[in-house]
């Protein structure tokens, strides 16, 4: 009995310790609340952000971020010849970013999680406009230490007033040196803040003690919230018709009417979502919201593809630096558009297409609306290997393929098409497939050539990658959907998707480094060019300069012994009387013609002259314009793009995969 009545006595201690302890945490940490939880409902614009300073932190430390950081932004405004003004602006503003994420004060804030939204005037739910600024608060910080630590900068002019709304202490604070006014109210864990000085936070404090709307008990929001990722650490949310009716009454004039075209374009689209899940593959999501009724046919009849497997993925090798898939293209629906768009062209150049396209299908005896488009499927896409950059010009490896509906009428279609070529059609047997492929003399594996894979009609840059297709379709093991990183993307065959893309950015950016270095050579090429042009027209100049010096000279006696001539006084009629023995041959009017001749030979000679001097000198200023902008180019390649690409180099894979729902487009970008 005795240890029996111990151990109740034990348990009634433990629970009122516990219980002790419960009610310490309670006073002491406050009751967490969900941000959802005191934003009223439609906002124009919504964000939650989770570990602001820790993921800023992460991305500070980054190899990516080193080399980007490492751009000297004000010396590339400066030699892009961009006005002081702006470039000690845009100095000044990053100075001020990074002493903000520098100050300890300012990862207490962002230290857990933040939130932000915006409301338009005469909302709902809002009870009039404002902008809602919320933050998480540690354990052992207060409001007011907070708002105090910016005390010092509004002086004696900041005034506070305190004011009571159903039990909850609301601070306005007004700040009259700065011309600002601000409310702030703290309930549980969160601290929100209001501009201005309108209801709003009292809207806020309903919301929280349920007697108002939230942000969960909106419509749009919930669709997007639903779709987001649950464990996501950062989510964006906005209204779409609430935005659009926001940008069109405070819009100037001018930009009425590009806002009432982007609201057409828009028209069905009720919101847009954005979540971000960081992880070993950090994943971003774009949602955005729709009401198919709403929206235009052409719209609507691609919001219904569904989302179908990936079959090409089975011929894709592994090694691959970008592939692209898609399969909700509609080529017919694209023709009709293309036709719609150029009836908004000039007269005469409707004309100069039309006459065109009848020459094309002519030459190639076929009708491209009855005997091309009716062939081509849905699903088409690619993807690239290499940039051969060792010859004469950069030479892209690259295949595409696309899905026909009658394989037996495209192959007749094709060798229509092939039949007069410019070069001559080779075919080879590869795996008992047919390759039919044109070399090109310029360099080696420069073969462009056309194959079938099942129903897919292949094309590729060069016949190797047609052959590396085919065998990779005899092994699936050796193809992207059997790459880990590519699984890791969903690029498999049962991955079911609208569209899909996959780059390998660390060999993508090498391989862009290395076009770079190509680019820069030829840009060093022309100012070389630019300097030895120079040079020679100098030297042209100087010699063109002493011709015309001594044509000149040559031209000023010339012109003074016409005048000579045509002052010395006619000679005698000839007659019987005549002394023929005692006259000048000088003065005779064919000498005078004579030098007259010589005297425009020269002054032509002059002109020609000067016009080649200007010319060299109008040649020469094109040249240094190009060598000058070619400068640019290095400059620009070796301080900005050449960091960008090293940082590039320091990721492994960029990813992307679109899904349409029936009431959503939902676009999912990873990052590894």
């Amino acid at each position: 009995m005795t240890m029996e009545r111990n151990t109740k006595i034990g348990l009634a201690v433990l629970a009122v310790l516990v219980l002790a302890i419960g009610m310490f945490l309670l006073l002491v940490y406050g009751k967490r609340v969900a941000m959802q939880d005191v934003f009223p409902s439609q906002p124009v614009f919504y964000a939650r952000l989770d570990h602001v300073a820790q993921n800023i932190t992460k991305v500070g430390g980054s190899s990516f971020w080193k080399n980007i950081s490492a751009i000297d932004v004000p010396k590339v405004l400066v030699r892009n010849n961009v006005s002081q003004p702006r470039v000690k602006r845009v100095e000044e503003s990053l100075n001020a970013i990074h002493a903000f994420i520098q100050n300890p004060w300012a990862r207490i804030i962002f230290g857990k999680e933040i939130a932000f939204g915006f409301y338009e005037d005469g909302g709902p739910a809002a009870g009039g406009a404002g902008f809602l600024f919320a933050l998480r608060l540690e354990p052992s910080v207060h409001a007011a230490e907070i708002v105090s630590r910016f005390w010092a900068q509004w002086g004696d002019e900041a005034a506070t007033l305190r004011r009571e709304y159903k039990g909850v202490a609301i601070i306005t604070v007004n700040v009259k040196k700065k011309n600002v006014v601000f409310q702030y109210v703290r309930l549980g864990d969160v601290l929100v803040a209001a501009s201005g000085d309108s209801s709003i936070l009292e809207k806020v404090v309903d919301v929280y003690h349920k007697k108002a709307p939230g942000l969960g008990s909106d419509g749009n929001f919930a669709f997007v919230a639903g779709r987001a990722y649950p464990a996501g650490q950062g989510f964006f949310y906005v209204n779409a018709r609430s935005l659009n009716g926001v940008l069109k009454q405070r819009a100037a004039a001018w930009e009425a009417q590009d806002l009432e075209e982007m609201s057409a374009r828009t028209t069905g689209v009720g919101s847009y979502g954005f979540s971000f899940l960081p992880g070993e593959v950090n994943r971003w999501k774009l949602i955005v919201g729709v009401d198919p009724a709403l929206m235009n046919p052409e719209a609507r009849k691609a919001l219904s593809c569904p989302p179908s497997e990936q079959p090409p993925v089975q011929f894709v090798p592994p090694g691959v630096i970008a592939y692209q898939w898609g399969a909700c293209y509609d080529f017919k629906q694209a023709w009709e558009r293309l036709r719609e768009q150029a009836q908004a062209l000039p007269p005469s150049v409707q004309e100069q297409a039309r006459g065109f396209k009848r020459r094309l299908e002519k030459r190639w005896g076929v009708k491209i609306e009855s005997d091309v488009l009716p062939l081509l499927g849905n699903e088409a896409g690619g993807y690239l290997t290499d940039v051969d950059t060792t010859g004469m010009f950069p030479y892209p490896r690259f295949l595409v393929f696309l899905k026909v509906k009658d394989r037996t009428k495209t192959e007749d279609l094709l060798a229509r098409l092939t039949r007069n070529p410019l070069v001559p059609v080779l075919e080879e047997d590869h795996s008992q497939v047919k390759i039919r492929y044109a070399p090109v003399p310029l360099g080696p594996n420069m073969d462009p050539g056309y194959c079938f894979i099942g129903d897919y009609l292949v094309f590729s840059s060069t016949r190797q990658l047609l052959k590396k297709s085919i065998d990779t379709t005899a092994d699936a093991s050796r193809s992207l959907g059997a790459d880990k990183t590519a699984r890791a993307f969903g690029l498999s065959v049962s991955d079911k998707a609208n569209a899909v893309a996959f780059v390998r950015l660390d060999v993508f950016a090498k391989r862009l480094r290395e076009l770079l270095e190509w680019t820069d050579q030829y840009m060093s090429s022309q100012v070389t060019t630019a300097s030895v042009f120079k040079q020679e027209s100098e030297t042209k100049k100087e010699a063109i300069t002493r011709a015309i010096a001594a044509k000149t000279v040559e031209l000023t006696l010339a012109e003074h012994k016409i005048e000579e001539l045509e002052a010395k006084p006619a000679p005698p009629a000839a007659g019987p009387a005549a002394d023929v023995s005692q006259e000048d041959p000088s003065v005779t009017p064919g000498a005078i013609e004579n030098l007259r001749q010589s005297v425009q030979a020269l002054r032509d000679d002059i002109k020609t002259g000067t016009a080649q001097r200007d010319e060299l000198d109008v040649l020469a200023a094109q040249y240094q314009a190009q060598a000058q902008s070619a400068k640019l180019w290095m400059f620009n390649s070796r301080q900005v793009v050449v960091p960008a690409l090293k940082g590039l180099e320091a990721l492994r894979a960029l990813g992307m995969k679109m899904v349409l729902t029936g009431r959503s487009f939902e676009t999912e970008i990873l990052l590894n």
